[in-house]
């Protein structure tokens, strides 16, 4: 597995170290949890891809992320982890102009894609955070989580 971080908190793939034609990589992405308000720890975005690389001019990534991250359910409040997977389709070119989110450029050694596995982990989380399907939520009333105790109110 390669890890494509440094300390300046970029990920960067080193283009040099993929093979030209086709291959299978897996990588491990992190993402700080200071760079985001909502993250409670690091993000370690693991990846799967099958590439395809034309001459180092244009690498093909087609594959999958998966990470686990922390999140507060939106009806008890409750702190909770959830494992998340998403197939993934982009495309590294040689000094592209353009502006197709899928493509990303890159000069020479390093392709930056920070903001582009950022944005992956953020769309990738579901509108509704829910602990569970069937979760009761908070009592208005009294305040006890429904799904750990009975209601002590008469709402």
């Amino acid at each position: 597995m390669k890890y494509c971080y440094n300390k300046k908190l970029m990920i960067e793939i080193n283009v040099l170290s993929l093979p030209v034609g086709i291959s299978e990589q897996k990588f491990q992405w992190v993402i700080r949890k200071d760079e985001y308000d909502f993250f409670n720890e690091d993000v370690y975005i693991n990846g799967f891809f099958h590439i395809n690389n034309i001459h180092g001019r244009q690498i093909e990534f087609n594959g999958k992320i998966e990470f686990e991250i922390q999140l507060v359910c939106d009806r008890c409040l409750k702190k909770f982890k959830k494992k998340i997977e998403e197939n993934v389709i982009f495309i590294l070119k040689k000094d592209y102009i353009g502006d197709d989110i899928d493509i990303i450029s890159f000069n020479d050694f390093y392709c930056n894609i920070t903001d582009f596995v950022k944005d992956l982990v953020i769309t990738s989380l579901p509108i509704k955070v829910l602990c569970d399907e069937n979760c009761k939520g908070i009592c208005p009333g009294c305040g006890v989580n429904l799904n750990e105790e009975k209601c002590k109110c008469n709402l």
